[in-house]
């Protein structure tokens, strides 16, 4: 008998031989026996929570995290990857994509993606992070599949702005300005 389980576990599969009962008498159908595989029919789904992180761009990384629903047997691999919107990879240090696998009694993973601290004068910025399923990993579907980073300047212009009054104090001073 095949039993619905509720757990993600891919392919099963079993060797057996075909049978014929009648009238309580078994017979065998053939001398050979034969692979039967059992597909899986359980789902897992992953995805972001929360959807939208903050970080100081003076911080080193910000945290994201991935959480699956669904009981699996097997490990479930996801991938996440980059997408530049105002800010690009020059503010934040990613490869792409990275591949993740979540155990199967594991139902969260922290992802750290490093934040580069570049000294320029910015507005805030954003990028965000994308989930695929790993290729050839059925029965894992994806919610919440995007997650926003929001990455907040640190950088002051109070130098710049002191510079630029100092500059004016000397243009004036040879100028003789009022």
């Amino acid at each position: 008998a095949i039993m619905d389980d509720a757990q993600l576990e891919g392919v099963e599969a079993f060797f057996g031989r075909l049978l014929l009962v009648t009238a309580g008498v078994v017979l065998i159908a053939g001398g050979e026996s034969a692979r039967v595989e059992v597909l899986d029919d359980d789902e897992v789904v992953v995805g972001f929570s929360p959807l939208s992180y903050t970080v100081d761009e003076g911080e080193s990384s910000v945290t994201l995290r991935l959480v699956k629903e669904g009981v699996a047997a097997i490990p479930v691999e996801v991938q996440y990857f980059p997408e530049p919107d105002t800010a690009d990879d020059s503010d934040y240090i990613f490869p792409a994509p990275v591949t993740v696998i979540l155990g199967p009694q594991q139902t969260e993973l922290e992802i750290p993606v490093l934040i580069a601290n570049d000294g320029v004068i910015e507005s805030t910025e954003q990028f965000r992070v994308r989930l695929q399923v790993a290729a050839g990993l059925g029965g894992v579907s994806l919610s919440n599949d995007t997650a926003t980073v929001t990455i907040l300047d640190n950088d002051s212009n109070e130098f710049a702005e002191s510079g630029v009054k100092w500059v004016f104090k000397e243009i004036c001073r040879f100028f003789n300005c009022t």
